[in-house]
């Protein structure tokens, strides 16, 4: 067996999607030289010349610690990965609906642009059937020009998502790589190249051939270049069969069939977004599926934001009785209604005659709208056969968003256990609900609770 069909066989072990996220993660250190740090000056002006050129150049982040030991398995792995991605490139040529060489044409140069600009090591650019499928979707029907026209489009988007930073800054550098890749599709489109992109199935076998630093690339770029230049006649020879083959070896490594079952057993409003858009991406197309998929995780975080977890509950301190609402997670403006009916609910069922506490320690986020809505709040509780209406404590808010709400007669901070208990007896002394301990305690033993549960 030779070197080349063990790091295949590896490589197939590995290309699991359950193991994609992992091989990401590993690949995305940083991969920076010892001697540019030891050698960087930041506050000289040749040191911010250097800082400058390091973070737009890539390759100068590595090549000052390249040596032999790497240079041995990038060799491999470059070898590798090309003689793989030669048959994978001409299967997503003719799955966009193009002519074999273009596939080629995709798969040498965006090599090259990423050798230089590239941030993660086992990242190989070339083009992937994902790209290819949604490629086909605008180019069908249409002379081949078109594809080339869509390749300097998606990098000239990629450019200018890139430079605007609209990327999760992270492990890696989002825009950096949007910047790359960009670059990859506007250099790909002078050789009539179609749309490219990295792909799950070279990241697996780019870790399992012991690929060390960007500099696989070149070589995989060389084996491309071989190719279109002495074997293009004979690409017309391979059966369509074995490049769909290809085709669906590389395919099935994106399914995850594990997912919609654990979605079924841990989320099942996860699982009908997924059923969804799986079902639009089917009948309607892989664009529209995206734009369904993000409309849908819109309208999820909305009605998140409006309907926060709120728990509402009648407790005792020094036998006396006061209303704990605690609200959790971010309190913006769309949530306000939903806490002011909760209050509102509560204080109606014991008569509007207990202290509200809030208690906002859960709170991690606040704009101004909700805490102009908390400001109001205690109006609210006012009605008119009643009186002056019960005392709202905001309870444990940091001390940058008690700014954002206008302290009141009615409406008090508090920050500790000893002034909440001096604030909740002098209320309940002034309405006289020190007598009212009984009563309250029949009403929850009516509930069947030691103490009224006010949560709905």
């Amino acid at each position: 067996m030779t070197s080349y069909d063990k790091c295949d066989n590896s490589a197939k072990s590995q290309m699991l999607p359950q193991d994609a996220t992992q091989i990401i993660m590993e690949s995305a250190k940083p991969f920076t030289s010892e001697a540019l740090r030891r050698s960087s000056t930041p506050h000289t002006a040749a040191g911010k010349v250097k800082k400058a050129l390091r973070n737009r150049l890539e390759i100068l982040n590595w090549i000052g610690d390249y040596n032999t030991e790497w240079a041995m398995s990038d060799l491999i792995a470059g070898i590798t990965l090309g003689l793989t991605i030669i048959p994978e490139s001409i299967a997503c040529a003719l799955l966009a609906g193009l002519p074999a060489r273009y596939g080629l044409c995709s798969a040498f140069l965006g090599s090259f642009v990423y050798l230089i600009f590239g941030s993660i090591n086992k990242v190989i650019i070339g083009p992937t059937s994902l790209v290819a499928l949604v490629s086909l979707q605008f180019t069908v029907g249409k002379p081949i020009e078109f594809a080339i026209l869509l390749t300097f489009l998606t990098g000239v988007v990629e450019l200018i998502m890139g430079t605007l930073r609209v990327a999760p800054k992270g492990m890696v550098d989002a825009n950096k790589e949007l910047i790359t890749v960009g670059l990859c599709n506007l250099a790909g489109s002078c050789v009539q190249s179609m749309p490219v992109s990295g792909a799950f199935s070279r990241y697996a076998i780019s870790n399992a051939c012991g690929l060390r630093t960007p500099m696989a690339n070149l070589y995989l770029g060389v084996i491309v270049l071989l190719a279109l230049g002495f074997l293009s006649p004979y690409f017309n020879y391979i059966p369509e069969s074995t490049l769909a083959a290809i085709l669906m070896c590389s395919i099935v490594t994106l399914l995850d069939l594990q997912l919609p079952r654990r979605l079924w057993r841990d989320a099942k409003r996860d699982f009908c977004v997924w059923v969804l858009c799986f079902t639009v991406c089917i009948l309607c197309g892989v664009e529209v599926g995206l734009l369904v998929s993000i409309i849908v995780t819109v309208l999820h975080l909305l009605f998140l934001w409006a309907h926060p977890v709120i728990s509402v509950h009648v407790e005792e301190v020094n036998e006396l009785q006061f209303i704990r609402v605690t609200p959790t997670g971010v309190i913006y403006f769309p949530a306000i209604n939903h806490l002011r009916a909760k209050v509102l609910k509560a204080c109606e069922r014991v008569n509007f005659s207990l202290p509200v506490v809030m208690d906002c320690h859960k709170i991690a986020g606040i704009d101004f709208t909700a805490a102009q809505g908390i400001s109001k709040l205690p109006d609210d509780l006012t009605p008119s056969e009643v009186g002056s209406g019960p005392l709202l404590i905001i309870y444990r808010l940091e001390a940058e968003k008690q700014k954002l709400i206008q302290a009141t007669d009615k409406l008090i901070f508090c920050n500790d256990d000893v002034k909440l208990e001096e604030c909740i007896t002098q209320e309940s002394l002034r309405n006289g609900n020190f007598v009212m301990k009984e009563p309250m305690k029949s009403t929850n033993s009516l509930l069947g609770e030691t103490h009224l549960d006010l949560h709905y």
